[in-house]
């Protein structure tokens, strides 16, 4: 319940309602590249669709994830996610934060696809709990990353509580999961 709270919370939520936010005290109003100005909406608009785009690689997450036991796969995936958040409340810049956010929704997919495998393999009554966990997380995460600026926090902090939480699910995914 609690990593399908958290993948809820940190993707949906905390990154996806906050993404403009980050980009804009991240970057200002826009990057140029090549000659060419991307204003800040365009961008997060952009980072937003790869969250999409990142779920074409399930196929391939969820084999990898077959191949090394869902234990290993959910613990690898929300380990590595935790650590591209912190990264990315470390970093300043463009060209770090835009891949970081790109990896982190890898990592999100993966993450997804060994709960959803965990939760199959339990049951329909646990895939029914893990849904709700999840939909509690992704309405949790946008109160949670827009209270950030209403509390005068930098907005690194979105980015530290989702690699916490998603540092927790691992250990979590570690010590729950069946081999």
């Amino acid at each position: 319940l609690f990593a399908g709270f958290t993948v809820g919370c940190v993707g949906p939520g905390l990154m996806m309602s906050t993404m403009g936010l980050v980009l804009k005290d991240s970057i200002g109003d826009g990057i140029t590249a090549g000659g060419v100005t991307i204003g800040v909406a365009t961008l997060a608009g952009a980072l937003m669709a790869s969250r999409w785009i990142a779920d074409l690689g399930a196929p391939f997450l969820g084999g990898l994830t077959d191949r090394i036991g869902r234990r290993r796969g959910g613990t690898l995936f929300f380990v590595a996610g935790a650590l591209i958040l912190a990264g990315a409340s470390l970093q300043e810049g463009e060209w770090w934060l835009i891949p970081a956010i790109i990896f982190y929704f890898a990592c999100a997919t993966g993450a997804t696809v060994a709960l959803v495998a965990e939760a199959g393999s339990r049951g329909p009554r646990v895939v029914a709990s893990y849904v709700t966990a999840s939909d509690f997380g992704s309405f949790a995460g946008p109160i949670l990353g827009w209270s950030m600026p209403q509390l005068a926090l930098p907005v690194e902090f979105i980015f530290i509580l989702g690699g916490c939480l998603y540092a927790v699910a691992g250990c979590v995914v570690f010590l729950m999961f069946e081999e």
